[in-house]
C-alpha cells in the first residue's frame, strides 16, 4: 500500500498559547506540575526516595508547601523531618471523612492568600506613586498597609518569595502507604489527580495547581492505584519486581518511545547493582541534556539510535 498526502493549508490552525505559569525547577529535576508514582516491594526505599526528591524541589527553592497523607508519618519521623512539614500538614488517617475536601480548600486558601498579596502589592504601588506625584492617598488604602506590631505603614510581607515573582505557591502532596485505604478508591482523588494542574483557578489564567506523589507497593492492585491516576502520571520510579505482569503493564505505560528489548536493558542496568536502586522514567516535557530514563536520580541514560543497546 502506498500512501499519499495532500496538503490542506486552509485546515491550518494557529495554535493559541495558554495561560499556565511555569515553575521554575532547577535543571537536575522533572519539570512540573507533575503527578510521580515510586513503586516496589515494601522496604525497599521508595518513600526515602520520594523524600529525596521532595527535598531536592525545597533546596532549589520550588516547593512552597508540603501536605503529607501518611498512616506511617511517625514511623518514617527522622525521614520526614527533613522537610520541615508543618504539622496541620500532616494527614495520618487516610480513611478520614472529608479529607480530600480539606486538601481542596487547602489550595482555594492559597489561591485566595496569593491574590490578596498581589491586591495589596497593587495598592501599594498605587499609593507610592500617589505620595509622589503630591497626592494624599485615601485612608482605607493607608490601612491596609498598616503594621500594627511595628506601628508602621509598610508593605505587608508575602507569605512566599515566589509571591515577589508574580507567581502563586507550589504545593506539593504526597501519599505515603496509603495502599489498601479507602482514600485511595474514593472518586475525589481520581478527579483531584486528572485536575491537578488546574486547581486553585486565578482569574486571569493560570492555576495554583499540585504536584503528586505516590509511594505503592503494587502499581495494579484493586486496591492502588486506580488506571485513572496511572495514566495521569508524569513519572514513575520502578524498584526491583518479581512480578512479571505488572512489569509489563509500566513498559506499556512507559516505555514507548523503546522496543520492550530496550527498556528491559534499562530496567537491568538501573537496578541490578542494589536492592534500593531504581529505574526513573521522566515523561513529562524534559529540559536540554536530560533523557527520560535515569538510574536513581544521579545518572541518565541514554539510548544510541540504531544501537543495539547493552547500554
Amino acid at each position: 500500500m502506498k500512501i499519499v498526502s495532500k496538503s490542506e493549508p486552509r485546515a491550518k490552525l494557529d495554535i493559541v498559547q495558554g495561560t499556565s505559569i511555569p515553575i521554575d525547577t532547577p535543571p537536575h529535576t522533572p519539570n512540573l506540575h507533575g503527578c510521580f508514582i515510586f513503586t516496589g516491594r515494601r522496604n525497599i526505599g521508595k518513600s526515602t526516595q520520594a523524600v529525596a526528591l521532595l527535598r531536592m524541589y525545597k533546596e532549589a527553592g520550588c516547593l512552597s508547601r508540603l501536605l503529607v497523607v501518611s498512616p506511617s508519618f511517625n514511623s518514617n519521623l527522622k525521614l520526614m523531618k527533613t522537610l520541615d512539614v508543618n504539622p496541620e500538614d500532616v494527614f495520618d488517617n487516610p480513611d478520614e471523612p472529608g479529607l480530600i475536601r480539606r486538601i481542596l480548600n487547602i489550595i482555594e486558601m492559597e489561591k485566595e492568600d496569593f491574590l490578596r498579596w498581589q491586591h495589596l502589592k497593587q495598592n501599594y504601588d498605587r499609593i507610592l506613586k500617589q505620595i509622589k506625584m503630591g497626592i494624599m492617598p485615601k485612608d482605607e488604602l493607608l490601612m491596609e498597609m498598616y503594621d500594627y506590631s511595628s506601628n508602621e505603614f509598610r508593605m505587608p510581607k508575602p507569605k512566599y518569595e515566589c509571591y515577589k515573582k508574580g507567581k502563586p505557591p507550589t504545593i506539593f502532596l504526597l501519599q505515603d502507604d496509603c495502599m489498601a485505604t479507602k482514600y485511595m478508591t474514593d472518586r475525589l482523588l481520581t478527579n483531584l489527580v486528572i485536575k491537578h494542574r488546574h486547581l486553585g483557578q486565578l482569574p486571569t489564567g493560570g492555576a495554583v495547581g499540585l504536584t503528586l506523589l505516590f509511594t505503592i507497593q503494587s502499581y495494579k492492585a484493586t486496591s492502588g492505584l486506580p488506571k485513572p491516576i496511572r495514566n495521569n502520571a508524569t513519572g514513575i520510579a520502578i524498584f526491583r519486581t518479581r512480578d512479571k505482569s505488572e512489569f509489563k503493564a509500566i513498559q506499556e505505560s512507559f516505555g514507548s518511545e523503546v522496543d520492550e528489548e530496550v527498556f528491559a536493558e534499562l530496567y537491568e542496568y538501573a537496578t541490578k547493582d542494589s536492592l534500593h536502586d531504581f529505574l526513573f522514567i521522566d515523561i513529562n516535557k524534559l529540559k536540554p541534556g536530560q533523557s527520560m530514563f535515569r538510574k536513581n536520580w544521579d545518572e541518565y541514560l541514554f539510548v544510541e539510535p540504531n544501537s543495539s543497546s547493552k547500554i
